[in-house]
């Protein structure tokens, strides 16, 4: 008969053994638990190290200079309650301060945006458009559909009706109303973006011939597929402009 048989007929010892086997799994179950617990914290101080070295790497890349107040795009952001070095309008001082650098920002970028839209017009879609090859003009027909009309808007009418509701004595009130009264003008975005994608994708199929010549005599290292981004991009940019304003105005009214 077998030591094993034996236990089994004394139960004392028999709960002994089995008390053992646990103890033992678990030591080894705890053991594993630490190492895998060692290996963790190993692996994310060596993802935070990384991580900090890719930041410090992409901030000398862009060589930040200065503050995107809200949202960093072109340069890195400073604290929000610290004060531009240079304010290029007149934004009412009874605001908030916060309140006071997104309208700042709403206003400037909508500036830049306007160059960016010119600099397509003027660099890609007019020479396409009055291009003697007729499969030329026809393509930039279908890759700048909306686009000239988004352009002609806001250099014409929205930039200025934006600047004005901006630098007035009620801006947050005045730019909502800015918003709604162009609310007809301003849904070309909608047509732009169910278009967007057939117009990358032309791009994509045609680039190797003129497109790509003019994005070398242009030196344009975005490419016009990428500059075609920009109108979605302004709209989504609106959104987060309007609800940091949205948000400030309830808590004053409140």
């Amino acid at each position: 008969m077998t030591l094993r048989r034996k236990s089994r007929r004394n139960p004392m010892i028999w709960k002994k053994t089995r008390r053992i086997r646990v103890l033992r799994k678990d030591r080894q179950e705890n053991d594993i638990e630490e190492e895998i617990e060692t290996e963790s914290e190993d692996l994310e101080e060596d993802e935070e190290e990384e991580g900090s070295e890719e930041r410090a790497e992409d901030i000398s890349r862009h060589k930040w200079t200065k503050a995107s107040f809200i949202f960093p795009t072109e340069v890195a952001p400073t604290p929000i309650n610290e004060t531009p070095g240079q304010e290029k309008y007149r934004i009412q001082a009874t605001l908030p301060k916060k309140v006071q650098f997104v309208i700042q920002e709403m206003l400037e970028t909508e500036e830049r945006y306007v160059e960016d839209l010119q600099f397509v017009v003027e660099g890609y879609m007019e020479p396409m458009i009055h291009n003697p090859d007729p499969s030329v003009s026809g393509l930039a027909d279908n890759i700048f559909q909306y686009f000239g009309q988004i352009h002609s808007f806001h250099s014409t009418t929205f930039m200025a009706s934006i600047i004005a509701a901006g630098t007035s004595d009620n801006p947050l009130k005045d730019i909502a109303n800015t918003f709604i009264s162009h609310e007809q003008e301003l849904a070309v975005y909608l047509s732009f973006m169910v278009h967007e994608r057939r117009a990358h994708a032309i791009i994509q199929q045609h680039h190797s011939g003129l497109i790509s010549e003019l994005e070398s005599s242009l030196q344009d290292k975005l490419g016009l597929s990428a500059n075609l981004l920009k109108p979605t991009q302004r709209m989504v940019k609106y959104k987060q402009f309007l609800d940091v304003i949205l948000e400030k105005s309830q808590v004053l009214i409140s």
